[in-house]
């Protein structure tokens, strides 16, 4: 064989491991537009199974007296407490597990209230605009709801509260203050509040009575990979985590004087989420 020859050949291998080294680094590594929050890598997404939109939001919520939702709801059923100008609504997980994302209105403040099943994290955002439609991408970050937008398709992480890929890549939403009650303790003290109703979705054949995650919630296994492992606290232990003075610090529950808007959930996702957090000691 000629030197010529051998001098292609060798070239041509050269040239083909770079563009093989190309995909990989294009595939595995974060690109700038998607480099934003604690640790965000879009190479951690993972599929959770559904498609853009398999998992349908509730666009036009209508909602149900408490004596009507007190026929089916669950009395130790947790759900999303939301109050506006004096105006006070009941979300139950009941209903969110099979939505995810409900987009509501209390006069002009126009709201997204959001509920992650595998991570048990209800949080509620201030829409940027009335315009603003959210919707399940299918995609998780540590196993917790990623959302995307109508508009731009950008991606935004729940427990982040912020786009993390696309055109709106940084954007930060405003939290509106929520509580996670269960139900007996909101029917007795807002017995003339709003609930958020099954008829609220059409055309859906949902069985409210029955959560799709079954024992899940009880079990040790997580179904997801997580970015990072905190064994401080049982990975399922419920917890609230608020941000006081620029700090994350988690809080037991069974601590009363919790700040407010503290978001609840699984230790795993905050510890994932935010690596190193504080954990609060009860005196």
């Amino acid at each position: 064989m000629r030197r010529s020859t051998k001098g292609l050949i060798l070239l041509t291998g050269v040239a083909a491991a770079a563009i093989l080294y190309g995909f990989h680094w294009f595939y595995r590594t974060a690109r700038p537009e998607a480099v934003e929050g604690p640790g965000f890598r879009m190479e951690d997404l993972v599929s959770g199974g559904t498609s853009d939109g398999g998992i349908p939001s509730v666009d036009v919520p209508v909602f149900e007296p408490v004596a009507d939702a007190d026929q089916y709801l669950k009395d130790e059923g947790l759900g999303l407490a939301v109050e506006v100008g004096g105006k006070r609504r009941f979300y139950p997980f009941q209903i969110l597990v099979w939505h995810e994302v409900v987009h509501d209105a209390f006069g002009d403040k126009s709201l997204v209230i959001t509920f992650s099943p595998l991570t048990m994290t209800g949080m509620v955002f201030e829409r940027p605009d009335p315009s603003t439609v959210f919707h399940v991408s299918g995609s998780l970050w540590n196993n917790n709801l990623v959302l995307f937008d109508e508009t731009t398709h950008s991606l935004w992480s729940q427990i982040l509260g912020k786009a993390v890929v696309g055109e709106r890549t940084g954007t930060v939403l405003s939290s509106y203050p929520s509580i996670v009650s269960t139900w007996t303790d909101w029917k007795v003290e807002n017995p003339r509040g709003e609930v958020l109703s099954r008829e609220s979705s059409t055309n859906q054949n949902r069985d409210y009575t029955r959560d799709p995650y079954g024992s899940y919630y009880a079990a040790p296994a997580i179904l997801f990979p997580l970015t990072s492992v905190d064994a401080r606290l049982p990975a399922k232990k419920l917890v609230c985590v608020a941000t006081v003075d620029g700090k994350r610090t988690t809080y037991p529950l069974e601590y009363k004087q919790k700040p407010e808007n503290c978001t609840q959930g699984f230790w795993f996702v905050f510890a994932a989420a935010f690596p190193n957090i504080e954990i609060f000691q009860l005196p």
